[in-house]
């Protein structure tokens, strides 16, 4: 395929604005989500020159094109403006289409390579200087359009399964917060209140949470404390069961107390980690871009954490964030924390922190929380006296317990079919990729027929192995089979030429499955299909020579190592061999990097420094995981 310079087809346009609008601008979004009106601001005067733009012209951010801020001007946007950071360029369009630049850079996300290229200091910029130095592949006129409508019945195709997956990540999230909204009303229990009639009521709890609270105040060993509000009959916003009761959250708490104001540093030179909003943000404990201070005696016994803490959040631009909550696990014991959070510590009576967490997350105290957020200067905050008050349904302890049972087992479902959506997004992405790769590389055949046996036959002789024995498994696909690849090379120190990456799914390989696919239909052993009426599973049926792959089988492995691990994996379903693989392959990375390994330090590198998707994973699931794995000699 003839290459040119995107220099040779592009020409820079400036045609200069007379009469600069601020109503008429054009703003670029990052991670190659188009064009767009800039919303109006208030610009200041000055010599900042505005160029006019045009429909079908391309346009790139000097700042941000390698975070995916490109595009193509659209129609209604023809006439608009942007200034000098944002250069516009007319195509010579009896060379080149519009969208097939577009496509150039999304391939693969090229984008993302040209940081390389961008200059200065502090802020760096990539000129059109630079950006006509690349190089693009460039066929006919008439062959553009051809790849480009093939291109463009993948994208239609991928906008539908976006929206689906959409759609289905909203009923998800409504799904959990229906979980926890039917956990506080007793809903998720009904049927144990029956089994479990002698519980004894609530009031009796309260009482003696009332008892001990007041025999520490009086032998002060904890403060008073701010007074909660009473309980009026018109708060009570729906009927719980008969032995569990109302309470204000300050009811139960031993102390409430704000963060440490102390300035924090990256060095670890300082004698106490901090916990900051970064780090809970998301709703769990997150030590990446973690801070230390030194803290005195007396600072330490009044800002460190204990098992069960909860933290909150009480101030932040977003709405969403104030009030998020996460509570504190043995492994951050001996940590401090921020003064923009507040940490709850409770009566060690008959409360289930866990339980408390779920209630804070629940659609009722949410709204509790919002509602009488204040705003000072666009920052929304709340304080220690709402906190206190915030009205809370309490079942008896044995109930908390059996609450925040079913809520981790219905809530390791909603994982799944998380797991479930995220392989169909997957799925799309790698189709579309595929196809741009397809469009602007050179076709390279592999003969699966040489003696040498290329490392990509031999990789998919192990695949069709592996598909032919789990016909019978339900949970078997795309994501499981490249688990169960990733274990079979790396547990017996295979060569495929795989190149996995951190991923959302564990150890993943963006190219492997297209390969794996497209050589084991060639050679008539299996073909992928999806699954009629779901867009989240694929299933492999077997070809006219799926026998011939047999032949091959244990001549280039031990067979027996590869049939151990495979019948370790058969069984488990897609999140346990993503979880499996994911500890895996962070146990080799650290083994490399010379790190001493502990469960906890495996665990951290699994749920905390590899995707963010790990971090909702229960660091019980990690360390049940791990005592597994370790039974069968995995680590």
């Amino acid at each position: 395929m003839n290459k040119v310079l995107l220099g040779d087809i592009l020409t820079e346009s400036k045609v200069e604005s007379l009469n600069p609008d601020p109503n008429n601008r054009i703003t670029v979004r990052l991670n190659v989500k188009g064009v767009e009106k800039r919303p109006v601001k208030n610009d200041t005067e000055g010599a900042t020159k505005y160029y006019i733009r045009s429909f079908n012209q391309f346009i790139y951010g000097k700042q941000n094109l390698f975070k995916g801020a490109f595009g193509i001007i659209p129609k209604e946007l023809d006439g608009f403006e942007t200034s000098s950071d944002l250069p516009c360029f007319d195509i010579d369009i009896n060379r080149c289409k519009p969208e097939w630049i577009l496509y150039f850079f999304k391939k693969g996300n090229f984008y993302k390579t040209l940081e390389k290229i961008a200059r200065g200091a502090g802020s760096k910029r990539i000129s059109p200087k630079d950006f006509f130095k690349i190089e693009i592949p460039l066929p006919s006129i008439d062959q553009q359009e051809s790849i480009l409508n093939k291109i463009s019945s993948i994208t239609n195709y991928s906008i539908r399964i976006e929206d689906e997956i959409f759609s289905q990540q909203n009923l998800l999230k409504k799904l959990r917060q229906s979980i926890l909204q039917e956990a506080i009303e007793g809903k998720l229990t009904a049927q144990w209140r029956k089994e479990n009639s002698d519980v004894e009521s609530v009031s009796k709890l309260l009482k003696k949470i009332r008892d001990e609270k007041e025999r520490l105040i009086k032998e002060k060993k904890i403060k008073k404390g701010a007074e909660v509000s009473p309980i009026l009959t018109n708060d009570i916003p729906f009927i719980i069961p008969q032995n569990w009761g109302w309470c204000r959250l300050g009811n139960l708490l031993r102390s409430l107390e704000y963060g440490t104001s102390k300035k924090c540093f990256q060095e670890k030179k300082y004698n106490t980690p901090i916990l900051r909003i970064p780090n809970i943000s998301s709703g769990i404990i997150n030590v990446d871009d973690l801070k230390f201070t030194d803290l005195s005696e007396k600072e330490k016994a009044q800002y460190t954490l204990e098992n069960n803490d909860i933290l909150i959040i009480r101030s932040n631009g977003s709405r969403e964030i104030v009030g998020r909550s996460v509570l504190v696990s043995n492994e951050f014991q001996n940590y401090g924390y921020a003064g923009y959070l507040i940490r709850l510590r409770f009566i060690g009576i008959s409360i289930d922190a866990k339980y408390i967490q779920y209630a804070l997350r629940s659609p009722y105290i949410r709204e509790q929380i919002e509602m009488p957020l204040r705003t000072t200067v666009g920052i929304n905050n709340i304080n220690s006296v709402e906190i206190s008050n915030l009205l809370i349904p309490l079942p008896p302890i044995e109930e908390q317990n059996v609450i925040v049972e079913k809520v981790e087992n219905l809530f390791a479902m909603c994982d799944d079919l998380e797991q479930q959506i995220n392989e169909s997004k997957a799925n799309a992405e790698m189709l579309m990729q595929s196809v741009l790769k397809e469009a602007f590389e050179e076709k390279s055949e592999v003969d699966t027929t040489e003696p040498h046996a290329p490392k990509t036959f031999q990789r998919s002789v192990l695949a069709a192995y592996l598909i032919d024995n789990s016909q019978d498994d339900q949970f078997f696909g795309h994501v499981k089979l490249q688990k169960m690849l990733y274990m079979c090379e790396a547990v017996n120190n295979l060569d495929f030429d795989t190149d996995y990456k951190r991923h959302a799914m564990g150890p993943y390989d963006p190219k492997l499955i297209r390969s794996v696919d497209s050589q084991l239909k060639k050679a008539k052993w299996f073909e992928v299909k999806k699954l009629d009426g779901e867009i989240s599973r694929y299933v492999y049926h077997p070809l006219e020579k799926v026998e011939e792959y047999k032949k091959y089988v244990g001549r280039y492995w031990d067979q027996q190592k590869i049939e151990h691990i495979f019948h370790l994996m058969k069984p488990m379903r897609t999140l346990q061999a993503e979880i499996v693989a994911t500890l895996y392959s962070a146990y080799t990375d650290l083994k490399k990097a010379n790190v001493s390994i502990t469960d906890a330090i495996l665990i951290n590198e699994a749920r905390n420094n590899w995707h963010d998707n790990k971090k909702n994973i229960a660091v019980e699931t990690w360390e049940k995981a791990i005592e597994w794995m370790k039974s069968k000699n995995l680590l």
